[in-house]
């Protein structure tokens, strides 16, 4: 009979091996023993308070899994440590238990925020039913394309017309590309890592929301840098010297359709004309990279108004996330006006 386990660091070898193992899961257990001492011994949010997750183990032997990533968040203005579900995994012959995993993480979070952002079909239904809120609308993407082959294939199929009709666009696609020019004044750099820039943008920006992510060079290197299989492409933006604004990207999707996932977007409002600045830079990236499109989710209504505003040519889609379990008065709090959500919340990225 397994037994329901808190994960200690001595769990972390066999953790891997489950992990690794799992069936489906391609990457192996070098990058899961990694992974867990990025979530959990790289990570600026770990303290003693906070539950790495619990397993089920049979005599040493791992059966399933359920984890908790911790980031650092404002909510009502107050630094906040947050839990980010991940890694929801039990062997078949154990699926009876699945529900004790989940339910000791629950428990965790009876006065904290829990974020499960990628939940499959089944899991979703399962947190509907556990009383997980949805933390806003569902929101619209803008997707930028550099290629259209793979959605004319998707809709014409694969043959002379599609091909043909795709080398129109691409080259048209090109041509409005390279006559877009940003403003002058504005110089984004590919930043490698994150230094005293960032953390002076954080404490003169820090208070345009009640509930967001922070956002210091101590969170933002572990993000984008704190896994060498997980690296992000970090932008930012510069206006005489001092940086005005930043975007995290990660690439997506597979081949012949690869792209630039837009992950945080974040602005000092007094400065105009960053979103374009940005979003030019991240294509050219891409285009460098041979990628064929770069995907801006609307973290706010107005995004999607500056992102039009480029006449690049986009389709718009909906993207469903954000899914969180919190008490009541939580809850208002991080579904009110006051509230940033982008795409760092629960497990995305990391």
């Amino acid at each position: 009979m397994s037994k329901l386990i808190q994960v200690q660091p001595e769990h972390y070898d066999e953790l891997a091996r489950f992990m690794g193992d799992f069936p489906g899961d391609k990457r192996g257990r070098d990058f899961w023993r990694a992974r867990l001492d990025f979530w959990w011994e790289h990570n600026p949010a770990m303290d003693l308070d906070q539950p790495r997750g619990w397993v089920l183990a049979d005599n040493g032997t791992i059966k399933g899994f359920a984890g908790n990533i911790p980031t650092r968040m404002l909510i009502a203005g107050q630094p906040t440590i947050v839990m980010n579900a991940t890694g929801w995994k039990v062997d078949a012959d154990q699926r009876s238990q699945s529900m004790l995993i989940w339910l000791a993480l629950m428990g965790a979070a009876r006065k904290r925020l829990l974020f499960c952002t990628t939940p499959n079909d089944v899991a979703l239904q399962i947190l509907l039913g556990l009383k997980f809120q949805p933390s806003g609308m569902p929101f619209e993407r803008s997707n930028l394309r550099i290629t259209y082959n793979a959605p004319l294939e998707l809709r014409l199929g694969k043959n002379i017309l599609s091909k043909a009709a795709a080398s129109a666009l691409n080259l048209a696609g090109r041509a409005r590309l390279a006559g877009q020019k940003s403003d002058s004044a504005f110089d984004v750099r590919h930043l490698t890592q994150a230094g005293p820039e960032i953390d002076r943008l954080w404490a003169r920006t820090a208070g345009l929301f009640r509930n967001t992510n922070l956002r210091d060079s101590a969170a933002l290197n572990w993000y984008c840098f704190g896994h060498s299989k997980l690296q992000k492409l970090l932008l930012g933006c510069f206006k005489n010297q001092e940086l005005v604004g930043l975007a995290i990207f990660r690439q997506v999707g597979g081949p012949g359709d690869r792209g630039l996932e837009c992950l945080d977007l974040w602005l000092d409002p007094a400065v105009k004309g960053i979103v374009k600045a940005l979003a030019l830079a991240a294509l050219k990236h891409a285009q460098a990279d041979n990628l064929d499109v770069v995907i801006f989710p609307h973290f706010k209504p107005s995004l999607g108004a500056e992102i039009a505003a480029l006449g690049l040519g986009q389709t718009r889609t909906v993207d469903h996330r954000h899914y969180f379990w919190a008490g009541k008065e939580m809850t208002q709090e991080i579904k009110g006006s006051g509230s940033y959500l982008v795409g760092l919340q629960g497990d995305v990225g990391v």
